[in-house]
């Protein structure tokens, strides 16, 4: 009786029994209202978890028996868990389902709508990781759908006997799939949002507007070579023009290069580089005739125009990153030893804020100056361990930035202060990009954040660092920040639209909000043996 009062919404309020099994009601309510949810509004959860970069809660947020389903909300059901599965790194699953969305749509509208979400996608992974996924695909539907996004780069497939692969379709242009009545309510999207509805196609005529001289030339060059490198690799010399804007270090000048950037044609302008120079940019009068891309974020984080994408290699994100990261691992009391920089201050200040706002503490924050050699005194007496009458430990994780050469010294006092157990989290400072198992072995369990390019994934220029100039060598992160900006320039009309739709980069995993700003999510590697390694599967 009581448990079928409870399903059904009510309570049984039988004399003698009253305050039993009102207390159990209100006390059982609120554990089984999911499953009261209707199907509309469990799906409407799994989507906003992942717009909030939240898979794993979709996926449990997905009705368990998809057959009782409508066959719009199968639709809607399959591509949220087609991509939940892709933003998990479970690519294969991910194709099987969208290919089981595109077998059971019931009209044509719907099925090319399927194959143009699974087209999309994997027209964001890069080539290599393509062939990777056709080596070990056992479908053949799955094969099929590699081969086609291979063919539409103009790789002729390895030959399979075990499967019969039909030819390659045309590709179908965004613009004129349009999606089903009966799967387009699935939400307002970002393109719509921005107000550049519409706009998908790629440009074919892009300025980039850096400081090449000046005191940010050697960084901007590094920027531009990435772009040229992302450039090449698309095949698209012939067809897409590249304007390129020397700005100098004088903030002032954006609004000139833009001007002109505008009056030559261009239809997306990549930069300015500077925040001083974003901001500027950001607050020209009137509306944006040409959409930007710009390669930082305003230092005041205000209102942005329309069409005024920002992306950015924050430290202030990673610093957030490590945050969440630790909390999820179960770490609630954190010790902080940053330089004592402006650098410094803005990674402490990011982490302790997401930190403390999802329930952890930080017990000390403790600063170096630049020149440091001994950090005896910024490892606080919480951190050491208790053998030696040093007096209880009160904390259970450490948050470190700094240069290589401090990061190496603070873990190794951190050992000779019996702390050495304790887990090291630390932001993509604290690594030089290069793989340099001798210098690096004092950092040994120290867990970085870092772009998957310089982990050692699989991308789509693994070679980059060898064809950069030997003055540039020093920049790897800012090739590959304009090897993933070009890309994203390219990719920003699908982007827009929201939906889950991401960009796999050399810099992490790009989606972009719908307020323009592009979100990257890092690769999370283990240094062992003195490199580091990525830990596979972090994301479950």
């Amino acid at each position: 009786m009581m448990r079928s009062g409870v399903v059904s919404g009510r309570c049984d309020h039988r004399p003698g029994l009253h305050g039993l099994l009102l207390g159990l009601c209100l006390l059982l309510l609120p554990a089984v209202m999911p499953v009261l949810a209707g199907d509309d509004d469990r799906l409407q959860a799994a989507r906003t978890a992942l717009e909030q970069h939240d898979p794993l809660e979709a996926l449990r947020h997905l009705p368990l028996e998809s057959h009782r389903l409508s066959p719009p909300l199968v639709l809607q059901s399959l591509d949220i868990r087609a991509q939940a599965e892709a933003a998990l790194g479970r690519h294969l699953d991910a194709i099987t389902t969208w290919n089981r969305a595109h077998a059971l749509a019931e009209d044509a509208a719907s099925r090319s709508w399927a194959r143009q979400q699974l087209m999309r996608w994997l027209e964001g992974l890069g080539t290599a990781e393509l062939r990777a996924l056709r080596s070990r695909a056992s479908s053949p539907d799955t094969v099929q759908w590699l081969d086609e996004a291979l063919r539409l780069r103009g790789i002729e497939p390895p030959s399979a006997a075990r499967v019969a692969v039909a030819p390659a379709r045309p590709a179908v242009p965004i613009s004129a799939v349009p999606l089903p009545a009966t799967v387009a309510d699935m939400g307002t999207s970002v393109l719509q949002r921005t107000g550049v509805a519409g706009r998908v196609s790629p440009p074919r005529r892009i300025a980039v507007i850096l400081p090449l001289t000046g005191r940010y030339g050697s960084v901007a060059r590094g920027i531009l070579q990435g772009i040229e490198a992302a450039h090449e690799d698309a095949g698209l010399a012939s067809s897409v023009v590249l304007r390129l804007h020397d700005m100098g270090e004088d903030a002032g000048n954006v609004l000139r290069h833009y001007e002109e950037a505008v009056r030559e044609g261009a239809d997306l302008v990549i930069g300015p580089l500077s925040r001083e120079a974003v901001d500027r940019l950001a607050a020209r009068p009137g509306a944006l005739p040409v959409p930007v891309l710009a390669l930082n974020h305003s230092e005041g984080g205000g209102h942005y125009p329309a069409h005024f994408f920002r992306f950015g290699l924050n430290p202030e994100d990673e610093a957030v990153e490590v945050a969440q990261r630790a909390f999820a691992q179960g770490y609630r009391r954190a010790v902080v030893i940053v330089p004592r920089t402006a650098l410094g201050e803005r990674l402490q200040v990011a982490f302790r804020a997401r930190f403390e706002a999802l329930g952890g503490e930080v017990r000390s924050v403790q600063t170096f100056p630049h020149q440091a050699t001994d950090f005896g005194d910024a490892i606080p007496v919480g951190v050491m361990g208790g053998g030696q009458g040093r007096g209880r430990r009160d904390v259970d994780m450490v948050f470190i930035s700094g240069e290589p050469r401090h990061a190496r010294l603070i873990v190794s006092q951190l050992r000779l202060h019996q702390a050495g157990d304790l887990p090291v989290f630390a932001t993509s400072h604290v690594f030089s990009g290069r793989m340099d198992p001798g210098v690096d072995r004092d950092m040994e369990g120290v867990l970085v954040a870092d772009m998957p390019w310089l982990l050692g994934q699989t991308g789509p220029r693994a070679g980059l660092e060898t064809s950069l100039d030997a003055s540039l060598k020093r920049w790897p992160r800012m090739a590959a920040f304009g090897y993933d900006a070009y890309r994203l320039g390219m990719r920003l009309g699908t982007l827009q639209q929201g939906g889950g739709e991401r960009l796999h980069g050399l810099t992490g995993t790009l989606t972009v909000d719908d307020q323009g700003r592009v979100h990257r999510t890092l690769e999370w590697a283990r240094f062992v043996d003195g490199s580091p390694r990525v830990i596979s599967g972090w994301r479950q």
